[in-house]
C-alpha cells in the first residue's frame, strides 16, 4: 500500500532552502567558486542589493577570455583592432569597478593594451594571479606595472603571472621579474614567459666564493617555486647556472622548446690534451677560440643527425682544445657526473660524433642545474633535441645510485618530463590531480590549484622550432589516449605549426580516424586550412583515406557546414578535385553521395581559379572509372565545358596521352552532339523561330533560308 505525500504527518516536512538565508561569508565563496564568466557573476549580482554588495567583494576567479567564444559577446560588435582594444579597455573598467575583490584574472589572448594592465593593477587589490598569455600588444610597460606592484605594496598578494606568447617582450623582462621576486616580503611563486633571446642573458650573481669586496653583489634569493621558460632562443650555459644561482627555490623548471646553446667545448675530458696554459693567450689564438666558440654554438642546434661537416667541425675543435679549455674551464660537478654515468647509453658511433659529444654533454649541464636545485621535483625540456630528456634521466639516476654529494639532497628522484611521450602526460594529469586534492587551501607549501593548471598548460603548448606542439606529435601518431590526455591538461585545439597545419589537419593527412573524431569532439575547426590553402578534409581525399572523409562529412552535416563551398577551400579546389588528381573512384563515391543528387552536378561542374573542373583534372591521369563517374554525375554538359585555356576534358586526355579517358569523353562528346542535333531535328519550326527570335533582332539583316521564309510569311497575320 502506498503512502502519499499529504498523508504524511506536518512535522515531517522541512522548510524550503533559501540560498539567501546563508550568511554573507558563505554566499561569498558559494558566488567566486560556482561563477567565473563576468556576465554571469553580474546577472548574479543584479539580483538583489545584497548579492551586489556581497559580489563587489567576494574573491571572485574571472575568465574574461570566455568573451571571445561568445557569439553576442566581444568582439562581435568590433570592425577594427583600435574598436576592439577600445571595447575591451571599457569592459576591463567596468569589471574593476563592478568587481574589486577579484582575486584571480584570465584575460589569455585578448587585445588588451598596456593601459589595461595598469587599469587592473591599480583597481584590483587583492589580485593574486594574473593570466596574460598571448595579449601580443603588451610592452615591457606592463611588466613594469605587474613589478611595481609588488615593489610600492608593502604586502601585495600577486603570486603568479603568465606572460607566454606576448611577443614584444624582451630578455630585460625577465631580469625585472626575477628582481621583483627577491623583493623582502614578496610572494610572486609562479611565472612564466616564452620566446626570449637568451643568447647574452644571465642574471647578477654572486660568482666569487669569498666574501671579498671585489665580488658582484648578490640578490637576495628569489621566491619563486615554478618557472616557465618555453621556446628560449639561444640558452647558454652562463645562463643556465645563473638562473639556478637566482632560483633556488624552485620546484617547477621548465624549457620546453628552448634552442640550447651549452658549449660542448667547455664539457670535452680529454687525455691526450695537457694541461692547459694559464697564461694569456695571443689575439691569434682568442681569434681561433671565438671562431671554434661560434662553431660549437652552430653544431649544438640540435641536428637531426651526424654529417660530414660536423665531422670536420669537431676535429677543428679537437685541434684547438687547449684554446677552448682556457677560455671555458671545466665544471668540477659536471665532470663528476659525466664519469658515474659513463656513456648514458650512447652508442659508440654517435658519441664518436659532434652530435653525440654535444647531447651528452648539454643534458649533463641540465643535470647539473637540476643537482643544484635541492627542491626541484620536475623538469620539463620537451621539444629541447631528440633524446635529450632521456639522457638527462639517465645521468640524474646515475647521479643517485652512486650517493653523489650533489644530488643527496634529493630525497625523491627528479622527473624529467617530455610531454609528447604517454608517461610524461600521464604524470602530469596524475601531478595535477593530487596536487589540486591537497591544494584546495592555500598554505606556505603546497601550491595553488591555479598556478599548476597554468604550468601545465603551458607545458602541453610550447612548441618546438618549427611550431610542431605535443597535440601535433599525437595525432600524427594516432594515439587517441594521449591526445585526451593533452587536451584535458589545456592543450590548444587549433594551435598550427610552421606551415599552418593543424593538430587535425596532420590527424587527416596520416588517416587517423579516430584521433580525427577526438580532435573535432574538442572543438577542432573542420575548416581551418593550412598556409598552401588545404583544409582538413582536402587532405583526408587527396591521401585515400575514405574513413576520416566519411567522419569529416558526418560532422559537417551535424554543424550544419557547407563543406561544398568552394570559398573554404585555396583557390577553389575542392575535395572533390583532390580525389580526381589522386585518382580515386572511392573517395569521389563518396563525396558525390554526400553531397546528393541535388548538387552532385553542380560540384562535378565547379571550376577552380584556372576553370578547371573535376573532369578536367581526372582526364589527365585518371581512370576511365573515375571519368565516368564524374560524368554520370555531372551530367554530359561536364564535358564540353572549357577552362581558362579552352580546352575541354577530351583536350587534356588527349594532350596527356589518357587514352581510356579520351575514348570515354570524345564518345560522351559525340553522343551529346548527336542528340543536341536530334533535338534540333525534331523541334517544330514555331519553336525553332521563338528561339532564335533574339538574335534575329539583334541582327536584323541576318540572312533566312527560303524554306523559313516560307514559312514565316504563312504564319505572318
Amino acid at each position: 500500500m502506498s503512502t502519499h505525500v499529504t498523508d504524511l504527518p506536518e512535522e515531517q516536512f522541512s522548510p524550503p532552502f533559501q540560498l539567501l538565508d546563508l550568511p554573507d561569508d558563505v554566499l561569498a565563496t558559494v558566488v567566486s567558486a560556482g561563477l567565473t564568466s563576468p556576465t554571469d557573476v553580474a546577472s548574479v549580482s543584479a539580483t538583489s542589493k545584497r548579492l551586489h554588495r556581497i559580489s563587489k567583494r567576494a574573491p571572485l576567479r574571472l575568465h574574461l577570455n570566455e568573451l571571445l567564444h561568445s557569439p553576442t559577446g566581444f568582439p562581435a560588435s568590433t570592425t577594427t583592432q583600435e574598436d576592439a582594444q577600445a571595447q575591451l579597455h571599457e569592459i576591463v573598467a567596468a569589471l574593476c569597478h563592478s568587481f574589486p575583490g577579484a582575486i584571480e584574472l584570465n584575460l589569455a589572448s585578448l587585445p588588451l593594451g598596456n593601459e589595461g594592465v595598469i587599469l587592473v593593477q591599480k583597481h584590483l587589490p587583492s589580485l593574486a594571479f594574473l593570466k596574460l598569455s598571448g595579449c601580443k600588444k603588451l610592452t615591457s610597460d606592463a611588466v613594469i606595472a605587474v613589478t611595481n606592484t609588488l615593489s610600492t605594496t608593502a604586502a601585495s598578494p600577486l603570486r603568479c603571472v603568465d606572460l607566454q606568447r606576448c611577443y614584444q617582450l624582451s630578455v630585460e623582462d625577465l631580469t625585472t621579474l626575477l628582481h621583483a621576486s627577491t623583493i623582502p616580503g614578496s610572494k610572486l611563486s609562479c611565472a612564466a614567459l616564452s620566446h626570449l633571446d637568451l643568447s647574452s642573458w644571465t642574471f647578477p650573481i654572486n660568482t666569487s666564493s669569498s666574501s671579498s669586496s671585489s665580488s658582484l653583489h648578490q640578490p637576495p634569493p628569489s621566491t619563486l617555486r615554478m618557472l616557465a621558460l618555453h621556446n628560449g632562443i639561444k640558452l647558454t650555459a652562463p645562463g643556465l647556472r645563473s638562473l639556478v644561482s637566482a632560483c633556488p627555490l624552485l620546484e617547477v623548471l621548465c624549457l620546453g622548446g628552448s634552442v640550447l646553446h651549452l658549449d660542448i667545448t667547455s664539457q670535452i675530458s680529454t687525455s691526450a690534451t695537457g694541461d692547459a696554459n694559464s697564461e694569456g693567450s695571443s689575439p691569434t689564438a682568442a681569434a681561433a677560440a671565438e671562431q671554434n666558440t661560434n662553431n660549437a654554438n652552430s653544431l649544438s642546434t640540435s641536428p637531426s643527425s651526424p654529417s660530414r661537416h660536423m665531422l670536420n667541425a669537431l676535429s677543428l675543435l679537437d685541434q684547438q682544445h687547449e684554446i677552448l679549455n682556457d677560455a671555458l674551464p671545466q665544471d668540477p660537478l659536471i665532470t663528476q657526473l659525466l664519469k658515474n654515468a659513463g656513456d648514458c647509453g650512447i652508442s659508440p658511433v654517435l658519441l664518436s660524433t659532434s652530435h653525440g659529444i654535444w647531447l651528452k654533454n648539454s643534458a649533463a649541464e641540465l643535470a647539473a642545474a637540476a643537482c643544484r636545485l635541492p627542491n626541484l621535483r620536475i623538469f620539463e625540456l620537451t621539444h629541447c633535441a631528440p633524446g635529450l630528456t632521456l639522457l638527462v634521466s639517465r645521468i640524474l639516476k646515475a647521479a643517485t645510485s652512486s650517493g653523489e654529494d650533489s644530488c643527496s639532497h634529493h630525497k625523491e628522484r627528479v622527473q624529467v618530463w617530455d610531454m609528447c611521450t604517454t608517461s610524461s602526460v600521464s604524470a602530469a594529469l596524475h601531478w595535477r590531480s593530487t596536487t589540486t586534492a591537497t591544494s584546495t587551501t592555500t598554505t606556505t607549501t603546497s601550491l595553488p590549484r591555479s598556478d599548476i593548471e597554468m604550468i601545465a598548460t603551458a607545458m602541453v603548448r610550447c612548441s618546438s622550432p618549427g611550431r610542431i606542439t605535443a597535440l601535433h606529435a599525437a595525432a600524427e601518431d594516432g594515439d587517441v589516449t594521449l591526445l585526451s590526455n593533452l587536451l584535458s591538461l589545456g592543450a590548444e585545439v587549433d594551435a598550427r605549426d610552421r606551415g599552418g597545419a593543424s593538430a587535425l589537419f596532420c590527424a587527416c593527412e596520416v588517416g587517423h580516424a579516430g584521433a580525427v573524431a577526438t580532435l573535432l569532439g574538442a572543438g577542432a575547426s573542420a575548416t581551418l586550412r593550412n598556409a598552401a590553402g588545404e583544409a582538413p578534409l582536402y587532405i583526408a581525399a587527396l591521401r585515400g583515406h575514405e574513413r576520416v572523409v566519411e567522419v569529416l562529412l558526418n560532422y559537417c552535416a551535424e554543424k550544419g557546414i557547407e563543406w561544398q563551398d568552394q570559398r573554404l577551400y585555396g583557390d577553389g579546389w575542392t575535395p572533390l578535385h583532390a580525389a580526381a588528381v589522386s585518382g580515386r573512384p572511392g573517395i569521389a563515391s563518396i563525396l558525390l553521395t554526400a553531397a546528393g543528387p541535388a548538387d552532385a552536378a553542380a560540384l562535378v561542374t565547379a571550376s577552380n581559379r584556372y576553370g578547371q573542373t573535376c573532369v578536367h583534372v581526372a582526364a589527365r591521369k585518371g581512370t576511365p572509372a573515375l571519368v565516368q563517374l564524374l560524368i554520370e554525375a555531372g551530367g554530359s554538359a561536364s564535358v564540353s565545358v572549357a577552362d581558362c585555356d579552352g580546352r575541354t576534358a577530351a583536350d587534356v586526355a588527349r594532350r596527356n596521352g589518357n587514352s581510356g579517358a579520351w575514348r570515354l569523353l570524345t564518345g560522351t562528346m559525340s553522343a551529346r552532339n548527336r542528340n543536341h542535333q536530334l533535338q534540333r531535328a525534331t523541334t517544330p519550326t514555331v519553336e525553332k523561330k521563338a528561339r532564335q527570335q533574339p538574335t534575329a533582332q539583334q541582327s536584323g539583316k541576318r540572312w533566312v533560308g527560303r524554306r523559313l521564309q516560307q514559312r514565316k510569311a504563312q504564319f505572318t497575320p
